[in-house]
């Protein structure tokens, strides 16, 4: 599984040595907002720009945002403004938690030129909370975007 990571995150690199040959390890750090309380709400702002890499190999997933156990959405929005990020028109993507890919939306075509989905509280009142450990990720389905435009996302959350 291909692993990208969000404008929320940053990569840490590690050399080390091992019997006289270099090995350089990347790791990524959330450098987002988080609720720190309940009844804390946060505003995530992210994007992901295509050039670090298309969304097309099997099962890639991009982390979003970290989350902390309880966090109910509020408000969230994906689009890719005007780019056309998908212009053979046949990607499809899951978004949701770590532990449940699919709570927000399944194979969804979304991501085409100008396109954007918004949810309000009412829409996702029924949806599922956060568990311990759980990510906002994006899962390819089918198919590939382009290596270029942005993908923005928007949401809002409030600690349960």
């Amino acid at each position: 599984m291909a692993a990208k990571y969000s404008s929320l995150y940053e990569s840490n690199s590690t050399q080390t040595v091992s019997s006289g040959a270099v090995t350089t390890s990347t790791t990524y750090s959330y450098v987002g907002p988080k609720a720190d309380r309940k009844q804390r709400t946060c505003t995530i702002r992210a994007t992901y720009d295509l050039a670090n890499g298309a969304l097309g190999a099997t099962n890639t997933t991009l982390t979003i945002a970290e989350v902390p156990a309880g966090a109910k959405m509020l408000r969230m929005t994906i689009s890719s403004g005007d780019d056309d990020v998908d212009s053979d028109n046949d990607f499809t993507f899951d978004l949701g938690w770590t532990s449940a890919t699919t709570t927000f939306l399944a194979a969804s075509t979304v991501l085409q030129a100008g396109a954007e989905t918004a949810y309000v509280s009412e829409e996702l009142e029924e949806l599922a909370a956060a568990a311990a450990g759980d990510s906002l990720i994006l899962t390819r389905a089918a198919g590939t975007t382009n290596t270029s435009g942005t993908i923005y996302f928007l949401a809002e959350y409030i600690l349960q």
